[in-house]
């Protein structure tokens, strides 16, 4: 369970590429997560699995958040608007990332209470279908926004809306 190293993230001045680079490292987090889930069952809540469970809980609570707040108070809406400009059909999959976006938060919710036990040396058992229901969620719905919403966000956003996200995108980030 070492730390990872992941490619530097592109900068805000590409706000589609950034929210790709943050899908990297949710999935990321989920291995972390999937490794978590042996190395306790070997060692229990040692340090390393403290570590661990504090830089997941850490990730999902900042990062994590912040990339739903980007897709939802600022993408989504620039897409819906550009549907009704270009009579194109995007809204009925942004209605379900929206729910896939509470389904999430409840799962995220649940897992980092176990998450919490554990950073505190509490807790030693972290299951294999608890999180495996997460990240196989996350998973789908990473590839739904790669496959339909990001490149109909490159091909249909303006060279100033992407300004805009990027902008609003700093923003949140600075507010935290």
């Amino acid at each position: 369970m070492n730390d990872f190293f992941l490619a530097p993230a592109p900068s805000f001045n590409e706000p589609i590429e950034m929210l790709e680079a943050c899908h990297e490292r949710i999935r990321a987090y989920c291995s972390i997560l999937e490794k978590l889930v042996v190395h306790l069952e070997f060692f229990g809540s040692d340090d390393e699995a403290r570590q661990a469970a504090g830089r997941v809980m850490h990730y999902f609570d900042t990062s994590g958040r912040d990339h739903h707040a980007d897709e939802e108070v600022n993408l989504f809406p620039m897409l819906a608007e550009t549907e009704k400009r270009l009579d194109i059909r995007i809204t009925l999959e942004i209605d379900l990332l929206m729910k896939d976006h509470r389904d999430l938060d409840r799962l995220w919710m649940e897992m980092r209470d176990k998450l919490q036990k554990i950073s505190e040396g509490k807790g030693m058992i972290l299951k294999s279908a608890e999180v495996s229901r997460l990240c196989g969620k996350y998973d789908h719905h990473l590839i739904q926004e790669e496959s339909r919403i990001f490149p109909f966000a490159r091909k249909y956003l303006s060279e100033e809306q992407l300004r805009e996200l990027g902008a609003a995108m700093v923003a949140r980030r600075i507010m935290d």
